[in-house]
């Protein structure tokens, strides 16, 4: 997604998620799709996101679509994040745990925090509630409310 770039759907979103994983160095992606719900989660066995940008980057507004130098771009997740609930679960290689962080449009839900289990490293992408703030465009694609 280039700088400025609306997210106008569910298959886009899907794309710059994995098109991240694969940047990351994953070797294995898995998705999970409710096209009738607009949510999507993607897994990664990629390097992961370090905490550090995690808070620096994840849902920050950014010049540039290549944030993290982990392959994230930081770009795409903050357009995800303005029109959907955005979780980013990550552990890198090293790192005794895992942290998460959920955003919803420009608010922080839930800030930086350590999960209190383990994962492996990489990262987990969850989007929910797409177009919250849209309801015009949720109903023109048929999905629930």
């Amino acid at each position: 997604v280039r700088s400025h770039a609306v997210i106008p759907s569910l298959p886009r979103v899907v794309s710059e998620l994995v098109a991240n994983a694969i940047e990351s160095g994953a070797s294995r992606v898995r998705i999970w799709l409710d096209v009738a719900g607009l949510s999507v989660r993607v897994e990664d066995d990629g390097c992961g996101i370090s905490r550090a940008d995690l808070e620096s980057v994840v849902g920050v507004h950014r010049a540039t679509s290549k944030d993290t130098g982990a392959g994230y771009r930081g770009e795409a997740l903050h357009a995800i994040a303005r029109v959907a609930v955005l979780g980013v679960t990550s552990r890198t290689n090293g790192a005794s745990r895992a942290y998460r962080k959920v955003l919803r449009g420009d608010s922080v839900v839930v800030p930086i925090s350590p999960l209190p289990q383990s994962r492996t490293v990489g990262t987990t992408v969850v989007v929910s509630d797409m177009f919250f703030a849209l309801p015009v465009r949720r109903r023109s694609i048929g999905a629930s409310d």
